[in-house]
């Protein structure tokens, strides 16, 4: 839960949408991450 929550320091966006951003991979796809 605490990863699926907007962060200051990223400019309120959640940590998976910022690596989204900048690898291009959807991190809930991998099977790694559990939400």
């Amino acid at each position: 839960k605490l990863n699926s929550r907007p962060r200051k320091c990223l400019g309120f966006k959640t940590p998976y949408q910022v690596f989204f951003e900048r690898t291009g991979i959807d991190a809930r796809q991998l099977g790694v991450v559990r939400l």
